[in-house]
């Protein structure tokens, strides 16, 4: 569309002013330039603050910075054109890159985005288009300083829901038929009054239900800004045991963080990854819950259990794999720690046929041997791992913490929470089979051979989706938010999955 003249109209340069944030409009007085470049970078670092958790803060800051200096080049009168281009470029994937941190998170944290800050937000949208007017006589602002207000604003309501939980939640979950709260966070849960919300000290990561006993062992945590005066609780420890009844109410031990859970029936103990310390902890398996033995292995998280050769090697979020003997928890004298990239939120070994999964992928910064992956097969004699969908080009942008294995098929189905996607992965070759649009945010994966399907639980969500291996989705739940954890019941008839609001039990069609 163009004018009379031939031209384009002004609100085409108007938003090529926005997008550059004045770099196609008129020039403007140094000291106001600079203004905006210095905005422009702030604006990038708050649109990148998602990465702070995994990467160091020099990583995190050096592409706002880079995007700062390009858009102050960009204002510069001498630059040369062939600079100017390229700091166009960097600006134009700077600006890219937090575009799609500010979609991301809207996608999946809108509904925890602190109010007053998504309103100054908007308002700096408005400003944004506004101050790329030639008759503006002030400092331009940058498109990115709104839109790292917004992830910002979603970022804060992530801290601050991790620690409370909402009352209509706990009512919008009891309304879907076969969905149960059988242990909430708080006993006085029931009566939080509607549009309220209750702070909580901690919420259920893992569980383990016990083939016998009627029992489930629990591993817990705390949310980023939780307190430990918000009572009362049924979580008082970073390991509970609880009757499946709900007879009595759980018996917790512990500080920390309570990670994964592995059976260890030959001795009669549970092993647990964390705690006060985060090392690796052996508990009764059943009655009275109490400490067996303990081993000293520094950020633990998951532990591989090798029954035929009485192993253990535990899994660090620093990397490296550490061996145990089973019976002890000692280290073996003639083994050393090896070397190994995963960070499994869960692991599925078959030790009829010696294979096993490491649900884990970090493509950005976590590789095998300098290759991305989308999930992980090993074997324990010689320890030897294996990528997964390596062969997709999609496979550096990866990050995956839940997955499941349809050993019939050969078919690995991993969740990727940054593509909103789940790969079909076949487990011989490695190849990447097919992908299904399932929204960003994936977290836990359970494939339910009974019935051939897969659920997909969204971390950040709540919500818990039940897929054909064909990608159709056939139901979806509401099971509260920051879900951890989703497995089948020993009688597959439900699901058990973890969250804010507590331990939920999803019953399933037969």
């Amino acid at each position: 569309m163009t004018s009379l003249e031939g031209k384009p109209p002004r609100w085409s340069s108007t938003l090529c002013s926005v997008a550059l944030a004045g770099a196609l409009d008129r020039p403007r007085p140094p000291s106001s330039a600079l203004i905006t470049s210095l905005l422009a970078g702030f604006g990038a670092l708050l649109g990148l603050l998602a990465f702070s958790t995994s990467l160091p803060w020099p990583i995190v800051a050096a592409p706002a910075l880079a995007i700062g200096l390009a858009h102050a080049l960009l204002h510069h009168p001498r630059l040369s054109p062939r600079l100017r281009v390229l700091a166009g470029l960097v600006w134009a994937m700077g600006l890219g890159l937090v575009l799609t941190m500010t979609a991301l998170y809207g996608l999946v944290l809108s509904w925890a985005a602190l109010p007053w800050l998504a309103a100054l937000a908007l308002l700096g949208l408005g400003l944004s288009f506004a101050s790329a007017a030639p008759r503006w006589r002030y400092p331009q602002l940058p498109l990115s300083l709104p839109l790292g207000a917004w992830t910002l604003a979603c970022l804060l309501g992530w801290q601050r829901e991790e620690a409370r939980v909402r009352c209509d939640d706990r009512e919008r979950l009891l309304a879907q038929d076969g969905v149960q709260l059988l242990i909430p966070t708080r006993p006085d849960l029931a009566s939080c009054a509607p549009g309220r919300a209750l702070a909580i000290d901690r919420y259920p990561r893992k569980v383990w239900e016990h083939p016998l006993a009627g029992e489930y062992l629990i591993t817990t945590q705390r949310g980023p800004s939780s307190s430990a005066q918000a009572e009362p609780t049924h979580f008082a420890g970073a390991v509970c045991r609880a009757p499946t009844d709900g007879s009595s109410p759980p018996r917790c031990l512990s500080a920390g963080k309570g990670y994964n859970i592995v059976d260890l029936p030959a001795h009669d103990a549970l092993l647990v990854a964390g705690g006060e310390r985060h090392h690796v902890v052996a508990y009764t398996r059943t009655g009275a819950l109490r400490v067996l033995a303990a081993a000293e292995v520094r950020n633990a998280v998951n532990v591989f259990h090798d029954p035929a050769r009485a192993r253990l090697a535990v899994y660090t979020d620093e990397g490296g794999l550490h061996p145990l003997e089973a019976a002890s928890l000692a280290p073996p004298t003639s083994e050393v720690a090896l070397d190994s990239p995963a960070i499994p939120e869960r692991l599925l070994y078959r030790p009829a046929s010696e294979r096993g999964l490491l649900c884990f992928a970090s493509g950005p910064l976590f590789r095998l041997d300098g290759t991305p992956y989308m999930a992980m097969a090993f074997t324990p004699e010689p320890y030897t791992e294996r990528p997964l969908g390596a062969d997709s080009w999609l496979a550096p942008l990866a990050l995956s913490w839940g997955c499941d294995w349809d050993e019939a098929r050969g078919r690995v189905y991993a969740g990727l929470a940054t593509l909103g996607l789940l790969a079909t992965l076949d487990y011989d070759s490695g190849a990447l089979e097919d992908l299904h649009y399932i929204g960003p945010g994936a977290r836990a994966v359970v494939y339910d051979p009974a019935r051939d399907r897969i659920y997909v639980a969204n971390f950040l969500r709540g919500e818990l989706l039940a897929l054909t291996p064909e990608g159709e989705r056939e139901r979806r739940w509401f099971i509260g938010h920051f879900t951890r954890d989703l497995q089948l019941t020993r009688d597959g008839r439900a699901l058990l999955a973890t969250s804010n609001l507590g331990l939920v039990r999803v019953e399933l069609d037969p």
